[in-house]
């Protein structure tokens, strides 16, 4: 605001405003999503393999059942979530509400989305012209009794239109900036 001759200006707002080399969106405008879109780092997505649901963060709940088209997939070493020192599947997508996201499975979940990998493989499909359906099953632990659920994974044909417009995304994707969790030896 400004004063001029007693009276009050208001300067108009635009819609980032740049601070010390940082952008800042204006919170009086709308977010929109159009197209396939990446906010500077993939969404967050979970398999909680002991209640048997997909999660967005930590905190929102979806259901037993996860559409994902696969961009990109990577193992990694390390001790996550205080879990010993592993193996670790890493899977970048766009989500349902064409976000990129990522989600990471270990063990025998890990070992079922190679399976699938394989039969791909077999039929020389690219896993990025299909949409993954990730769907948690119960299994009992033969060690305790206990329930727990692993990830199977099912694969299918994406329509043409949907592949080109992925491509076209993806061949300006910033790849480097989609890393979540540090290589071990790396400096992140």
């Amino acid at each position: 605001m400004s004063r001029k001759n007693g009276t009050t200006k208001t300067e108009p707002q635009t819609a980032t405003v740049e601070v010390e080399g940082s952008v800042f969106s204006n919170g009086f405008d709308n977010f929109t999503i159009e197209g396939i879109t990446f906010t500077g780092k993939p969404r967050q997505y979970r398999a909680d393999c002991q209640s048997g649901q997909f999660k967005i963060g930590a905190a929102k709940k979806l259901d037993k059942t996860l559409k994902m088209e696969v961009l990109a997939w990577r193992k990694l070493q390390d001790e996550l979530f205080g879990y010993d020192f592993q193996t670790w599947l890493e899977i970048i997508f766009i989500d349902q509400q064409n976000i990129i996201s990522h989600i990471l499975f270990k063990t025998e979940s890990m070992d079922n989305f190679d399976e699938m990998l394989l039969d791909l493989a077999e039929k020389q499909q690219p896993i990025a012209c299909g949409i993954v359906t990730a769907q948690m099953q119960s299994r009992s632990s033969r060690a305790n009794g206990t329930t727990y659920y692993a990830v199977e994974f099912a694969w299918q044909p994406n329509q043409q239109e949907r592949i080109d417009e992925i491509k076209r995304f993806a061949a300006n994707l910033p790849y480097e900036a989609l890393t979540v969790y540090a290589l071990p030896g790396s400096d992140e």
